[in-house]
């Protein structure tokens, strides 16, 4: 078949694709290859380029123009889009009456549950209003109650403040008689206590002086042990002591003896000194008369 060329407008979004028309040297594919391609492709893939791959290549290639997008394709592919356009088309109106039925369920659904809610506030609007009437007679039959606690409580108020009275009065007398026989009592209790006090007082004497007595003999007898002690204890530290001065004294008078004889024998030798001392002088003397003559 000889060369021609088509241009083919792709499918808009949402649309169904639409076929352009092709030059009048196009050839359509036989009604086999359509049916091969609607058997082969699935409905869910129903894609001009889907039909366009498996559709044989028997015419020119034409090209498919979109919004900015152009794809050259095999001649075949014309078959592809028309298939393609015929089941979106089928597809399109099963939805539109699947959408029209469930849009007039819907809305017979509405009109349902309207109508039920219309029932319903009507059978509520006759509620509220014998539950108004109830309220109203309620409210009357409140009211009488208050009236009654309203006397109820005045005169429980005067019974109250007579039984009050009353009690009171019976109170001081009772706590007039009670003062009594309790200051009494005291009283009572009072000398009986000042003499416990005395008698307590005079035992805790008693027993402190014999305890004070049995201290004081304790401690006399203590102090002559320690005094009998200290007084053996004295004398012989005194007995120490004159034997130490004994050997001090021994001692004294082997140092003075000592120092005697040493100064003894400092005083020989301190006049030999002398009488040397005075015979340098004389020969000295003697030199310098020589001398001088």
């Amino acid at each position: 078949p000889p060369a021609a060329s088509a241009t083919v407008a792709a499918p808009a979004a949402g649309s169904a694709p639409a076929l352009a028309t092709a030059s009048a040297a196009s050839t359509i594919a036989p009604d086999a290859a359509v049916e091969m391609a609607a058997a082969t492709v699935p409905a869910a893939d129903a894609t001009p380029a889907a039909f366009a791959a498996v559709v044989p290549r028997s015419v020119p290639a034409v090209e498919v123009v979109g919004e900015g997008l152009g794809v050259p394709l095999a001649g075949d592919a014309c078959i592809g889009f028309r298939l393609a356009q015929r089941l979106w088309d089928q597809r399109l109106q099963a939805a539109t009456r699947s959408r029209a039925s469930a849009s007039s369920e819907q809305w017979e659904l509405l009109v349902e549950n309207c109508d039920a809610h219309a029932n319903a506030i009507t059978e509520l609007m006759k509620d509220v209003g014998s539950l108004k009437s109830e309220l109203s007679r309620q409210k009357g039959e409140l009211k009488g109650c208050v009236n009654s606690l309203v006397q109820l409580d005045r005169r429980s108020g005067e019974q109250t403040e007579r039984l009050i009275k009353e009690q009171h009065e019976k109170m001081v007398e009772g706590l007039d008689g009670v003062d009594k026989k309790h200051r009494a009592e005291l009283a009572c209790l009072e000398s009986h206590l000042v003499g416990l006090l005395s008698a307590a007082a005079g035992r805790e004497q008693d027993a402190l002086a014999s305890h004070i007595d049995e201290c004081v003999a304790r401690c006399e007898e203590e102090l002559r042990f320690e005094f009998r002690g200290e007084r053996e204890r004295h004398a012989a530290q005194l007995e120490e002591l004159r034997i130490e001065l004994r050997g001090v004294n021994v001692r004294h008078a082997a140092s003075v003896e000592e120092l005697r004889s040493e100064l003894c024998s400092d005083r020989g030798r301190h006049a030999a000194r002398v009488e040397d001392v005075h015979q340098r002088s004389q020969t000295l003397e003697a030199a310098v008369q020589e001398h001088a003559v």
